[in-house]
């Protein structure tokens, strides 16, 4: 998307929230939030309130996203965000896994907020401390956000979707605060970006800050760093050379298991990512070489 195809209301979209925008979107989050903490018995309108928390919990994922983004590019005046507005969204949709303007523009009542509070044409500089604030709206949304119970009214109106939303959303978001709340460990967050953008192997990252492939994956992991799809889809070359690597290995074995405790580790690690139990603690190292 280049800069000449970017229309009025997405530009409205990409600019960073001023504080009333904010604050009225807390408000209105929070008395919804309130509504669903009642029991279910005494409310009727549960589908509703469903659906306005996963709007709202999508709607603040593609928020932080455009300022995550804009704060890794270093963007901080309008005339810059306008001229490099098709990066922007390009590193908010891989960081969010969404399309963080669609989600914003599928809310009229957003857009007209967005409208009415932008800012003055005589201004170019971004909002000072706007990602910092940023950050801590979403810390104290994830304090008073009833995910539980969210996820527990999707089973109970039969509405599953919903609620696993809601759930991607706020492990999202939860991601997100860890990740910009401190930066004391730097390194890994470099680390972890590189990775998400396929230019640095595990192998590599693990190498690189001294810790076992499983840690690496672990801190990544909760720290929101995934690659993308179009990141870890091979080639069609790689996927050959991989699978004529697999049979020669297996011709060459002569069909005999061959064990291999670091492969061995691998798996218990992938089996507790999938069912939820840490298993690190019993993974013993391999031997060092």
């Amino acid at each position: 998307m280049s800069p000449a195809q970017i229309d009025s209301d997405t530009v409205v979209v990409l600019h960073p929230a001023r504080p009333r925008v904010l604050e009225e979107l807390d408000h209105s989050a929070r008395l919804t939030f309130v509504e669903i903490g009642s029991p279910a018995e005494d409310n009727p309108n549960l589908l509703d309130l469903l659906e306005k928390s996963a709007r709202f919990l999508d709607q603040r994922r593609a928020m932080a996203g455009i300022a995550e983004a804009l704060h890794m590019s270093g963007i901080s005046s309008y005339s810059s965000l306008n001229a490099r507005a098709a990066e922007v969204l390009t590193l908010a949709r891989r960081l969010t896994r969404l399309d963080p303007v669609a989600v914003l523009l599928s809310d009229a009542s957003f857009v007209e907020l967005a409208r009415r509070t932008a800012p003055s044409k005589r201004r170019d500089e971004l909002p000072s401390g706007y990602f910092e604030s940023l950050v801590r709206a979403v810390r104290s949304l994830l304090e008073v956000c009833p995910i539980h119970d969210l996820v527990r009214i999707g089973e109970a109106v039969n509405r599953q979707d919903l609620g696993h939303r809601c759930r991607l959303s706020y492990d999202w978001l939860q991601a997100f605060a860890r990740r910009n709340a401190s930066q004391d460990n730097a390194a890994r967050h470099v680390a972890g970006r590189l990775y998400a953008e396929g230019t640095l192997s595990l192998d590599e990252a693990a190498s690189l800050l001294l810790l076992p492939q499983w840690d690496v994956v672990a801190w990544f992991e909760e720290h929101g760093y995934a690659r993308d799809l179009d990141v870890i889809r091979l080639q069609e070359t790689e996927r050959a050379s991989r699978l004529d690597r697999v049979r020669s290995n297996r011709l060459k074995r002569g069909g005999q298991p061959v064990v291999d405790l670091a492969l061995v580790a691998k798996e218990v690690v992938a089996t507790q990512r999938i069912e939820d139990v840490d298993a690190r603690p019993w993974v013993p190292l391999p031997p060092q070489s």
